[in-house]
């Protein structure tokens, strides 16, 4: 900690620090205005990778052990599983896939292959097609387990949450050491005589596999080309794994990209607010502009606009036009400002039935005020809330799927903050598809079930905290209260509503999938209307207004389009007293209208 602090720093406040620190997190050299110029950019902003990343480059050429464990053939693919030493005992092993109908011992230009989930997934879907293609280019493909994942990735041992309390402690990010596997195989695959001596090709497919592609890359030059999807990985804003510390210091993926010119890069899945400015005036001026090539994915994208494109969104609550201001995220956008109790809905987008999505939103409030909802006809659905007591920049991402029949939507923001507290910002909102969602079989159990508490005595309800199939508790509001009571023969669990709200867990056989419809029935009694929800899934609140004081049966069918956490029981949050006798939760076939 050598660091020399301004003598007044004792007295800044963190946003205080942060805004002292702005200056001198990106070190990005503006004036590139010549093929010169951008040389002795490439030079120094290596050296600062290279200083963040901790690699020692005596490594790279180095002898290092190798061994091929075993050779077989599947359809068309020769495939030789072996491993090379990447570092002084650290093995990664690998598979070399050639076609099975060249002789193997014909040179063939190489692609190194980093993917997410290790080098077996190579052999299924979308990371098979890519190797099918590569191979039918006449190449052959080198996939490894870089550190963290495949095998390196096995739970039992742990490696990766380990480490992630000790990167900073010893220099090596995770992103870091993958990087240094990505080049230990460019050597393993130059001592090999059954490679072509040029060509080398670099692809990092996924999370947790292009950062480390790029940063491979970046530092060494015999990657000629290089693939990355990035799937909006960023190393500012938007997803920023947390594998990755300190690298934004040396600069974000534009200068990455930057650092390969004028070699040939194609980045696929660009996060829609990552600047690439840089690289593109990079290969300008390194004469090789069509050698970058970015791809977006195919999202809606909503952003800030000038004050022309207001009309894209619709003020249905609070006072005053939508404001626009300029925004600190890249030079000549513009950012969204709304005011407290101020609700706004964006313009329509296309989704189609069972397909996830997912909504990006980039922006800040003071408080975690802003809402995002979905406007599904009339109805809004809560997704959650962005902001917080740091006034800076933070994305979030929320998930739900396309309900049957459904074939648009559109994103509300809300700002709940108090009149006279500051406006909340969206600098940038888009809405990424996924894949679609297979519900999978009918599932005939019963999910969740509480039944009549005759096995219990009459009398207060003693605290669950860790409740059992068969058992129920109030998990928190008011708990004293709660209580056993019988009438002409029949018990019920009495709950007093004299807080906001109480909460009664029970536990369930299973978790909730995604894209299913259930049906909820309760059988209660209430003098007075309640109000319901579901803690721990996103679905609509329930009202029931139509009580007459005795004991009814009240059924809820519901879509589910939205994640369950898993291991926790879905917690039923009720206003005002009530009396319950039976729970039940079950899922059931698709309802002949199909749109609630």
């Amino acid at each position: 900690m050598t660091c020399a602090l301004p003598k007044d720093a004792r007295r800044w406040t963190p946003d205080g620090l942060r805004q002292a620190m702005a200056g001198t997190r990106f070190h990005r050299t503006a004036e590139l205005e010549s093929q010169g110029a951008l040389q002795h950019w490439q030079t120094a902003t290596r050296s600062r990778f290279g200083n963040i990343l901790g690699e020692d480059e005596s490594l790279h050429g180095a002898k290092r052990q190798t061994a091929v464990v075993g050779v077989e053939t599947v359809d068309s693919w020769r495939m030789e599983r072996l491993w090379f030493d990447s570092e002084p005992k650290i093995r990664i092993p690998a598979i070399l896939i050639r076609p099975a109908d060249v002789p193997h011992d014909k040179p063939l230009p190489a692609t190194v292959l980093l993917q997410k989930n290790g080098k077996n997934a190579v052999l299924v879907g979308k990371r098979r097609s890519f190797c099918a293609a590569e191979l039918a280019a006449g190449r052959q493909v080198l996939a490894i387990d870089q550190r963290m994942r495949g095998e390196w990735a096995d739970p039992g041992i742990g490696h990766e949450k380990r480490w992630g309390r000790q990167m900073l402690l010893w220099g090596r990010p995770i992103a870091a050491m993958a990087a240094c596997d990505a080049r230990s195989a460019a050597d393993y695959l130059a001592t090999r005589p059954d490679v072509g001596p040029r060509g080398l090709k670099l692809a990092g497919l996924g999370n947790h596999a292009a950062i480390p592609a790029l940063l491979a890359a970046a530092l060494d030059p015999r990657f000629h080309e290089v693939v990355c999807d990035l799937r909006f990985n960023d190393l500012v804003y938007g997803r920023a794994p947390t594998s990755l510390p300190g690298l934004e210091f040396a600069g974000n993926v534009d200068d990455l990209a930057a650092l390969i010119a004028p070699r040939r890069l194609t980045l696929l899945n660009v996060n829609p607010v990552t600047p690439l400015e840089l690289a593109e005036k990079a290969y300008r001026l390194a004469g090789a502009a069509a050698e970058f090539r970015c791809q977006s994915a195919s999202l809606s994208f909503i952003k800030g606009g000038p004050e022309g494109d207001a009309a894209d969104w619709e003020m249905i609550q609070g006072q005053g036009p939508i404001q626009w201001t300029a925004s600190s995220l890249r030079a000549g956008q513009t950012a969204m400002l709304l005011a407290p109790q101020q609700v706004v809905v964006g313009p329509r987008f296309a989704v189609r039935p069972y397909h996830e999505y997912f909504v990006h939103i980039l922006g800040q409030a003071p408080r975690p005020t802003m809402e995002v909802r979905i406007r599904r006809g009339k109805n809004d659905q809560r997704l959650g809330t962005i902001g917080g007591q740091t006034n800076r920049l933070r994305e979030r991402i929320f998930g739900y799927v396309a309900q049957p029949s459904e074939t648009t939507c559109r994103v509300a923001l809300a700002n709940h903050a108090s009149v006279g507290e500051e406006a909340s910002r969206c600098d940038a909102l888009w809405i990424e598809e996924g894949p679609k969602v297979d519900p999978g079989p009918l599932d005939e159990r019963e999910l969740l079930t509480m039944t009549s508490p005759a096995g219990l005595p009459v009398g207060p309800l003693e605290l669950q905290r860790q409740p059992k199939p068969g058992q129920y508790c109030i998990s928190y509001g008011p708990t004293a209260g709660a209580q056993v009571v019988e009438e002409n023969g029949v018990k019920a669990l009495k709950i007093p509503g004299s807080q906001p709200y109480v909460a009664l867990s029970i536990p369930m056989s299973g978790p909730l999938r995604q894209a299913c419809f259930y049906r909820f029935s309760l059988t209660v009694r209430s003098r007075r209307p309640i109000h319901f929800c579901f803690w721990n899934i996103p679905l609509p609140r329930r009202n029931i207004t139509d009580l007459t004081g005795d004991w009814q049966t009240v059924t809820w069918d519901f879509f589910v389009d939205g994640p369950t956490r898993d291991g926790v029981p879905p917690t039923i949050q009720f206003t005002n007293d009530l009396e319950l006798c039976s729970a039940s939760l079950k899922q059931i076939p698709p309802p002949s209208n199909m749109l609630k």
